[in-house]
């Protein structure tokens, strides 16, 4: 995959069009372990972080709700979350209705969860819809629950 197959049509990134590379790994059943970070199309450079020539550091994790003044060095619009959030809920969706799904452990390690609405009830349909589901496991350390 490479620039020239997505500016031909040959790969589809969005996750808002059908055929995206995203969601067919999904159906594949290739995601076994989703480390959810928020990231935004075009990322914003991290200018704030410099590296000892100058330059200016890679992109950061888009924050889920609006920064207050101080704490984000760009313009921020919750609109840009929308793909990444699609393909988080292409994932859970997936796994909360295919007994196949390899989903292990899928985690997010920015907060608030505030921007991300329909987060408690994608998981808890996830939940509720696996054999022996109990939400207690959640405040667990991990086990080898639904590997191959």
């Amino acid at each position: 995959m490479c620039d020239q197959d997505v500016a031909a049509g040959n790969v589809i990134l969005d996750p808002s069009k059908s055929g995206n590379v995203a969601k067919s790994w999904i159906e594949a059943n290739y995601v076994v372990i989703a480390h959810a970070r928020p990231a935004v199309p075009n990322n914003p450079i991290h200018i704030w972080a410099k590296h000892p020539a100058g330059s200016a550091g890679r992109g950061v994790q888009y924050p889920w709700i609006e920064p207050i003044e101080g704490q984000w060095h760009s313009a921020w619009e919750e609109s840009k979350l929308e793909p990444w959030k699609t393909t988080i809920r292409d994932l859970l969706t997936h796994h909360a209705t295919d007994n196949g799904s390899p989903v292990t452990f899928a985690d997010n390690v920015q907060k608030p969860l505030a921007g991300f609405h329909d987060a408690g009830h994608i998981v808890a349909a996830v939940g509720l819809q696996q054999e022996g589901a109990d939400l207690r496991v959640l405040g667990q350390s991990a086990r080898y629950h639904r590997t191959r």
